[in-house]
């Protein structure tokens, strides 16, 4: 009686922690395959973007993109959120790193990009 315990309260916990892994899961970002400076955007640039709290209103998120460039050149990026639906350009130095404000009080959780950026002269 002892073996059917256990084995029901370790099937119980790896449910538990495949529910936790599935939800901590983070998404893959798009980026060039033709290699570390080329295609848009290329692979020395890496960026993430998330809906974090408001704290001007409630139930609301703001829009963030946070960026960084290793790339050893300026990066000049037009950014496209499924929230506001608006492009917004972002510029940034090489071997910098920044974060950007691109919507603010917006009532949403989730937020997706899209991204095409074009090495500066």
């Amino acid at each position: 009686m002892k073996f059917k315990t256990m084995t029901g309260k370790l099937g119980a916990l790896a449910a538990l922690a495949a529910t936790f892994g599935a939800g901590c899961a983070s998404h893959l970002q798009h980026t060039s395959s033709d290699g570390v400076s080329r295609g848009s955007p290329p692979l020395c640039f890496q960026y993430r973007g998330e809906a974090r709290p408001s704290t001007a209103t409630l139930n609301t998120k703001n829009i963030w993109l946070m960026a960084n460039n290793t790339c050893n050149y300026p990066i000049d990026c037009m950014v496209w959120n499924d929230v506001t639906e608006q492009d917004s350009r972002i510029m940034l130095a090489p071997f910098h790193t920044n974060s950007y404000l691109l919507a603010g009080n917006q009532p949403v959780n989730r937020v997706s990009f899209k991204v095409e950026c074009t090495k500066m002269q």
